[in-house]
């Protein structure tokens, strides 16, 4: 948390580079931060630039890639990393890869909706180490979930894959059955027994499905589209 706060402390700057009012007001309060703990505006810079939390960003900025330390990278800034072309442009693939086999889980703070939308997004091609990240950061959050203790009803996830779950979008490109589609996926891997990895889908009629394999092979083993209408009596009918 230390390095994190350094991270996001504003920094004391000169007056000559004060041009916004964000600017001036980010002065300020780094200036109350100094005089809070009695320091001057250079032992306060000096705390600040000594954190590490970013590191990961002066070395891909400095074009230091081969001093890369993964595991230092938050799970946000890695989903950003794997989504893009940066790990292919700069020749990282191989490095990137074989230290990710050897992790149990890959961190991440996200929503799983989030997984389910990078997934869709290459879900035709999908190279090797964006499969390793996307599973790992899956099992993390179940992992998390499994820690937290509060869920332990063992429950049937019936999934609305209904027309109208595909209307509007929350961010530009989240609909309602990427949600529900990642949270039963997520759900459904929690419950033991008869549940376990498996769910009902909804629209005009019912079909129960049975997953299995890791986050990214259960994701292609549900189709991401809609159609029919909504209904829920055919789940009833056909528990």
């Amino acid at each position: 948390h230390v390095e994190l706060i350094k991270k996001y402390m504003p920094r004391i700057k000169s007056y000559s580079k004060l041009k916004t009012d964000w600017t001036i007001n980010m002065n300020e309060i780094a200036k109350e931060f100094a005089s809070f703990m009695g320091w001057t505006a250079q032992e306060y810079n000096k705390f600040k630039a000594s954190g590490i939390a970013h590191n990961f960003q002066k070395e891909i900025c400095g074009g230091m890639y081969e001093n890369i330390n993964w595991n230092a990278i938050p799970g946000r800034a890695l989903n950003l990393l794997i989504n893009g072309k940066f790990l292919e442009n700069h020749g990282l693939v191989d490095s990137y890869t074989k230290w990710l086999e050897k992790q149990p889980v890959a961190k991440y703070t996200g929503y799983v909706y989030e997984l389910a939308n990078a997934f869709n997004a290459s879900r035709h091609r999908l190279p090797l180490y964006k499969k390793f990240t996307l599973d790992k950061q899956f099992q993390s959050l179940i992992e998390t979930a499994q820690a937290d203790g509060k869920i332990k009803e063992n429950v049937w996830c019936a999934l609305d894959t209904s027309g109208s779950m595909t209307w509007g979008a929350l961010d530009g490109k989240t609909t309602a059955l990427d949600i529900c589609m990642s949270l039963g996926i997520f759900f459904s891997t929690l419950n033991q027994g008869a549940f376990h990895k498996n769910v009902i889908m909804f629209d005009n009629t019912s079909r129960i499905k049975q997953l299995n394999g890791s986050f990214t092979d259960m994701m292609s083993q549900i189709p991401m589209n809609a159609w029919g209408g909504t209904n829920f009596q055919s789940v009833v009918n056909e528990i």
